[in-house]
């Protein structure tokens, strides 16, 4: 028999709300414009081509209040660190000027830019030249070469990230086809800088509101970002939907789908949440960022059916909880396995580009001392550790008032191997040891930064941003 401790709940305050956001979901069709995604595994604490993915422009409300004043663009400060450690990028093959390149896609940033054939690797501290290989790009672009390339600003795309990385070149307008689906855009053309790249990607496709496409608002070319560029130039609902996967021996590779206008045909429950999506300050729509009513967690024991090594079985049953009225957050004694927290409703980001799920910390600490043995956080790294073969709890994260549990081969990312045993003995005796998976918990602390909910939750969902509406829109689809 199961014991099971339900842990932890957080609800909003708000308990009228909920019953609007369930209300019933519009029509979600399936869509023939679809992109299939392939996804690259890493397991070095540098980051690949996703380091654009990391460092995402984060706006503040004092920030936006002042910059208002100031008659500056509101979501164009600040940046947010966040470092990847394991994990996944997600890439899809994209046609610009007719021929074939691999992107990065990132729901976190809104810029699509691509490497120049022309493009100088240069040295992160001297900025010395280095070679073109040192900076992993894959297949160079050559707008010289493109009969639908113009350009429109020289010298007018420049990144900077806050761990040295930096891109900077022209901007110009290219044709691109993204799932049988034509459109005519604005991309940044790399011409130099330093990038630790991955040897697969060319560069990245940003997803996200035109809000924080590079020189909008602050006297450069304005423009939309791809998603809007294309909605703009095809007759198709303006919804796009993400539904990443997570790999198999198989297919190790595997990453999910990419769908425009609808939901591509998988399977998924029926069940879906709906939320409207928040605008960083009024009126200025950045990143997809929704209300969270608050997480589920329990503790299973070793032989549970939702174990690690029996992920695909079907779902356990759980306790419901009543709903609770809190404003602050408090903790208390859970009993015997555990505490009970509570607290207020947040907002969280829907981001592709980050492996992890960034909760608040006391919500981190929590689900890390449920572990079975307990997952140790690193300061130097910022990051939880623990035995791959430890057993996780329980981890659901509440949206509208629905229940989104994240599978648990999705909570924790190996990284390496360690030795453990011990090596005691006299004369010739040695002592004995073993090796074992060495893994990062990819739920890790908010800190300073958006809480983010990242690939290892949305490989459990189906995700609909619906830009039309300004809504999200999920089904859960945890086993497949």
């Amino acid at each position: 028999m199961r014991a099971l401790t339900i842990i932890f709940a957080l609800f909003t305050s708000h308990l009228p709300v909920l019953a609007l956001e369930r209300k019933a979901t519009h029509h979600i069709a399936v869509t023939p414009h679809v992109l299939t995604l392939t996804a690259l595994e890493y397991r070095s604490p540098t980051q690949p081509s996703s380091a654009y993915l990391s460092k995402r422009h984060n706006s503040i409300a004092s920030v936006s209040d002042i910059s208002r004043q100031d008659g500056l663009d509101p979501l164009a400060f600040s940046e947010q660190d966040l470092l990847t450690l394991g994990g996944r990028v997600y890439m899809t093959n994209v046609t610009l000027g007719g021929l074939d390149y691999t992107l990065v896609i990132d729901t976190g940033s809104s810029d699509t830019w691509i490497a120049s054939s022309s493009y100088q690797c240069l040295s992160r501290l001297s900025q010395a030249f280095l070679s073109q290989s040192t900076c992993g790009f894959s297949t160079l672009y050559s707008p010289e070469s493109s009969p639908t390339y113009t350009e429109r600003i020289k010298d007018g795309f420049e990144v900077h990230y806050t761990d040295g990385e930096f891109l900077s070149g022209d901007l110009g307008q290219e044709d691109l086809i993204l799932g049988g689906l034509r459109l005519t855009q604005i991309i940044g053309v790399a011409e130099r800088g330093f990038w630790l790249g991955d040897g697969l990607s060319s560069g990245l496709m940003g997803l996200a509101y035109s809000g924080l496409a590079n020189g909008v608002g602050s006297g450069g070319l304005d423009y939309t970002s791809v998603i809007f560029s294309l909605f703009n130039s095809n007759s198709i609902p303006p919804v796009f939907s993400l539904a990443l996967s997570r790999p198999t021996r198989a297919n190790p590779t595997t990453g999910g789908l990419l769908a425009f206008g609808g939901v591509p045909n998988i399977a998924h429950d029926d069940d879906w949440a709906s939320v409207p999506i928040t605008p960083r300050v009024e009126g200025a729509f950045a990143f997809y960022s929704v209300p969270v009513d608050g997480f589920v967690v329990y503790t299973l024991d070793s032989t549970s059916d939702s174990g690690p090594r029996r992920a695909r079985a079907r779902a356990p049953k759980r306790r419901r909880l009543a709903f609770t009225n809190t404003t602050a957050t408090t903790m208390e004694d859970g009993g015997e396995g555990g505490a009970r927290a509570s607290s207020a409703p947040i907002q969280m980001t829907i981001d592709s580009g980050a492996t992890n799920m960034y909760l608040p910390t006391p919500t981190a600490d929590l689900i890390a001392s449920l572990f079975a043995p307990r997952a140790a956080f690193n300061p130097s790294t910022g990051l939880y550790s623990v035995p791959c073969t430890a057993v996780p709890p329980r981890v659901g994260v509440v949206i509208a008032g629905q229940t989104f549990f994240v599978n648990p081969v999705d909570l924790v990312v190996q990284i390496g191997v360690e030795i453990v045993g011990t090596a005691k003995g006299k004369g010739k005796a040695k002592g004995k040891g073993k090796t074992q998976g060495l893994c990062v918990l990819a739920v890790q602390r908010q800190e300073d930064g958006d809480a983010v909910l990242g690939d290892a939750w949305l490989k459990n969902v189906v995700a609909v941003f619906d830009v039309g509406d300004n809504e999200m829109r999920f089904a859960s689809r945890e086993y497949y």
